[in-house]
Parts: structure tokens; C-alpha cells; sequence
């Protein structure tokens, strides 16, 4: 058996681990521990400390990648995405005992500890591809992509707290007659990015915004500054601060490589586009997924040669 290896780099501390460490789906309803530590059960599992705890990283220094282990497996694993505390996040996978791509939850007692039960979020899923989970920091609201009607969709959920299921999901008014996938909503509610088809632009995937008006959301518009014309661009995430977006494009060499683009203001448009070159396989696909708070830890998932089967889930972090 290989034994597990810890990265403590940064602001995550992240443990890598064998696969078989976790606990396998069992297709329950709900989740098996809060979003603060404490269990469905009545007992308080031990808070670790918050992601942004410590000295800060340097900015400026290259990503260093691991594996996460702990929750990869021999099967498809994509879309990590975390609460702020790191102790609870959610993916989507097709490891045994579904169908296509399901939707499902991890979590662990402290920042030092792996990753360990994961539970199918079985209120969500269908007999569809059910992808691309973006959870809120207080893992109440959940939105995500699914084929079920056709196309793909962005749908919303929520949950009265986090001991039990997600309620019925429901599509969005932005949802058009192509595909919408992948949303990535701010921290604050008010600025949703997503990836789309749209006959107006083109064949391809381009990345789109829309705006939470108090009631609705607003007609999205596409991100022109950071969407190529001809390749697909997709795989939104932002930063708290809303300067800085990492994505998805095929730009280069027509696989998918991890970019950034930045600015300096909320108002103004992202610009500066650059691959981020250590955390991108010239010849396999690398896709973003979650950003820490503060930009020491970034999450992806690749299908590089290193994954035990086809996409697996990687941490980047900074060093201090």
C-alpha cells in the first residue's frame, strides 16, 4: 500500500493520501458533517483552523502541485470546490455507483487531517450528467450544471441547514436553448461566471457574467476580454476580491490549459491573460475550480498521466 504523503504549504495544508481512505457513497440524502465541524449525529468533531490562518503566502512565487488522494479515485473526479474553513467541499464524480456524473460531498475534522467520508447528495441527482457544484460559504446554497431536460442547464438548491438534504433543485431564468455550465458565483451573491454555448457568438464555449439585481439574475454578457473567438474558453473561478480570474482555454494548443487574467477594479475589464505554466500539461486537459480567499491555494482537475484513471482532483499551493 502507498503511503500518504503531507504538503503544508502556504495557507493549506493539505494530506495526500492512499484512495482508498474514504468512505464510500451511500447514496444518502443528506451530508455527514455540518459545515462547522459538527456531526449529523449530535457529536462536535474538532474545528481546524481557517484556510486563511497563518503567515501569507508570496504572491508572486510558482504553484506547487499535489494529488488529492484522499478524495481520487480509478474513476472520474472533477470540480472541487470548498467552503473557506477547507473542511467541507463538494465534486462531482462517476466512481462506482453511478450511472454518469454524480454530484457528491467530502469533509474532514481539521486542515492537517485527509479528507474522508463522502456522501452522494442523492436530493440533487438524476440519471443525468450532474456536474460543476459551486457550494456557498455557509453550504446552504448549492447551484450546478445537468443535462436532465436536454442541454445543459445551471440549476440552484438550498437547505435549511447542513445536517440535512438539499430541497428540490430548479433551472435559472438565464438559462437559454444551449449549454450553460460550470458556475462560479462570488462570495458576496452578487456576480455569477459561467460558461456557455450561445448561437450569437458561436460554436464554442465562451465565459459569460451575470448580476444579481435582489431578485433575479440579470441577462448575462459575454466576458469578451478573456473569451478567444475560435477555442473554447471555460472553467470560470474568481477571486474574492473579483481582480482576479483563473479559467479553462484551449487557446494554445488546443488542449485545456489553466489561465489568469487580472484588473483593478470591480468595474473595469479583466486583462493581462497569461497561462499559468506550472500547473498546465502541454498535452492533457487542466481545468480550474476553487481559489482560496486569499490566492495561496488554487484546486483543478487533469486527466495528465499522474491521475489514476481519467480526471483527477489536484491542490496548487504557494509557498510562504
Amino acid at each position: 500500500m502507498r503511503t500518504g504523503s503531507r504538503a503544508c504549504l502556504g495557507l493549506l495544508c493539505v494530506v495526500a493520501c492512499t484512495a482508498d481512505q474514504f468512505t464510500a457513497p451511500d447514496g444518502g440524502q443528506s451530508d455527514a458533517s455540518t459545515i462547522d465541524g459538527s456531526s449529523s449525529d449530535g457529536s462536535k468533531l474538532e474545528a481546524g483552523p481557517p484556510i486563511e490562518a497563518g503567515p501569507p503566502c508570496n504572491l508572486s512565487s510558482p504553484f506547487v502541485v499535489v494529488p488529492l488522494d484522499s478524495v481520487n479515485t480509478a474513476f472520474d473526479e472533477s470540480s472541487f470546490r470548498l467552503v473557506p474553513s477547507s473542511l467541507y467541499g463538494v465534486f462531482s464524480s462517476t466512481r462506482a455507483g453511478s450511472t454518469a456524473n454524480d454530484l457528491y460531498s467530502t469533509s474532514r475534522s481539521s486542515t492537517s487531517q485527509a479528507y474522508g467520508s463522502i456522501t452522494a447528495l442523492g436530493s440533487l441527482n438524476s440519471n443525468k450528467e450532474d456536474v460543476d457544484p459551486w457550494i456557498s460559504d455557509d453550504g446552504l446554497t448549492i447551484y450546478f450544471a445537468s443535462n436532465r431536460y436536454g442541454t445543459f442547464d445551471i440549476f440552484k438548491a438550498t437547505r435549511a441547514n447542513t445536517a440535512v438534504a438539499f430541497n428540490a433543485p430548479a433551472t435559472l431564468s438565464i438559462d437559454g436553448v444551449e449549454d450553460e455550465t460550470q458556475p462560479y458565483v462570488t462570495p458576496d451573491g452578487k456576480d455569477m461566471y459561467f460558461s456557455a454555448v450561445r448561437v450569437v457568438t458561436g460554436p464554442t464555449f465562451d465565459i459569460y457574467h451575470s448580476s444579481w439585481n435582489g431578485s433575479a439574475w440579470t441577462a448575462p454578457a459575454i466576458v469578451s476580454s478573456v473569451s478567444s473567438s475560435s477555442d473554447d474558453d471555460d472553467e470560470p473561478v474568481v477571486t474574492n476580491d473579483k481582480l482576479t480570474m483563473y479559467f479553462a482555454s484551449a487557446r494554445n494548443n488546443k488542449q485545456m490549459d489553466i489561465f489568469v487574467a487580472t484588473r483593478s477594479t470591480t468595474s473595469g475589464a479583466f486583462g493581462n491573460v497569461k497561462a499559468v505554466n506550472e500547473l498546465n500539461d502541454s498535452s492533457m486537459d487542466d481545468r480550474p475550480s476553487w481559489v482560496s480567499s486569499d490566492g495561496c491555494a488554487l484546486v483543478f482537475h487533469s486527466n495528465r498521466p499522474a491521475s489514476q484513471a481519467g480526471f483527477n482532483i489536484y491542490v496548487a499551493v504557494r509557498p510562504q
